[in-house]
């Protein structure tokens, strides 16, 4: 999840049927693409295609053999962008948040706007972006420490969007460390549910 991939060709196979007319034009002559959350069929990944404006998302599948390049969240950081972007305050909070989140015993790295830019080379983020963070969670820690984690994240000098991963979904940091309420929202395969816990297969109702 939240990988960004640069593909052989343009071949991807539609999740929906119709095709957005900036589609082309955002794959362009690099297809970079985002592996995002779904059922693909059998040996294929699901991806989405980001667009020049924030509403332009369209999602499909590929296939693994069309795969040139792989980039996780955890392998991007601020020194790979353009020395002349780093103004941008979603840049000026990765290189603050690279100082004050060394030692963490989470993995973790930008997403949304941020990561694709800092994978593909290509203007993504804004003046007015959010920097999206992932942390890659496999064991289960409490909401002190998610309390703890947000207070580190949170001291950044720009908008930061905290998201946690765990094997089965996904969910707001600061919802989580906030505590308002036993069950909280989690981003899963089958959609967006309320659950108590992320480290277990979810079940239950989309929210």
């Amino acid at each position: 999840m939240h990988d960004l991939l640069l593909l052989r060709s343009r071949s991807i196979t539609a999740s929906d049927p119709e095709r957005p007319v900036w589609l082309t034009t955002a794959l362009g002559q690099d297809p970079w693409v985002v592996v995002r959350r779904g059922t693909p069929p059998e040996g294929s990944i699901a991806v989405g295609v980001r667009g020049s404006l924030r509403h332009e998302r369209w999602g499909g599948y590929v296939s693994p053999a069309d795969v040139v390049v792989r980039k996780g969240p955890e392998q991007l950081r601020s020194r790979l962008g353009l020395a002349s972007r780093s103004s941008l305050p979603a840049f000026q909070a990765l290189a603050f948040l690279e100082d004050r989140l060394k030692g963490i015993e989470f993995e973790w790295g930008p997403g949304g706007s941020a990561g694709f830019e800092l994978a593909s080379g290509k203007a993504a983020v804004k003046e007015e972006s959010d920097l999206d963070l992932v942390f890659f969670a496999s064991e289960r820690f409490d909401r002190t420490k998610a309390l703890h984690l947000w207070k580190l994240v949170s001291a950044s000098p720009g908008k930061v969007d905290a998201l946690v991963e765990t094997p089965y979904s996904g969910f707001s940091l600061a919802e989580y460390a906030a505590g308002h309420s036993e069950k909280f929202l989690l981003r899963t395969r089958v959609g967006r549910l309320l659950g108590h816990d992320p480290w277990t297969a979810p079940t239950g109702r989309n929210a």
